[in-house]
């Protein structure tokens, strides 16, 4: 699998990172097939997980070779708390802090920073896609409800073909 389909990834760690979660992702597809129903939508959860995992290590690629700039977030430093005399607030304090601009390194930027950087190059479609399976992904935490947003085997479905539609997306250039 991991021949031509995947020769615009330069990285060979990179390339057989997502090999082998696409083919994990297919397996479990595949192991979909014998499960118990009750552990079907875990599969499916699963299966999405991971193609957005992918399509997260896919834009994040793109966004770095054309070297497009995520907007820099704020950082506060230095910070020092007015007297108590001037802390009249029920909510909060009152301080004074530098404030500068940083760049996020790869390890804290998004999925959801990606998607608004890459909107365009994903076209609307494409966007409402990811955007439709991260809020998916999101139901991993097992405090929250997962009623409404319970995968499906469409849903699984459509994370392969948005991921297929991302990958030949890039491979165009």
């Amino acid at each position: 699998m991991e021949g031509a389909s995947f020769s615009f990834i330069k990285s060979s760690s990179l390339r057989k990172k997502i090999t082998e979660s696409i083919e994990f992702s297919v397996l479990l597809w595949t192991a979909s097939e014998g499960i118990e129903t009750k552990y079907k939508d875990e599969i499916y959860r699963t299966i999405i997980l991971y193609n957005i995992a992918i399509i997260e290590a896919l834009l994040l690629l793109y966004t770095k070779q054309l070297k497009i700039k995520l907007p820099a977030e704020d950082c506060y430093t230095n910070s020092f708390s007015f007297p108590k005399y001037f802390q009249q607030m029920k909510d909060g304090e009152i301080v004074v802090s530098l404030r500068k601009k940083t760049e996020k390194v790869d390890s804290q930027i998004g999925l959801n920073d990606l998607i608004r950087v890459n909107k365009n190059y994903l076209g609307e479609s494409l966007y409402k896609e990811v955007k439709s399976l991260n809020s998916i992904r999101n139901t991993f935490h097992l405090s929250k409800k997962r009623t409404n947003l319970s995968p499906s085997k469409e849903k699984s479905v459509s994370s392969f073909n948005t991921l297929l539609k991302i990958i030949e997306k890039m491979k165009k250039g």
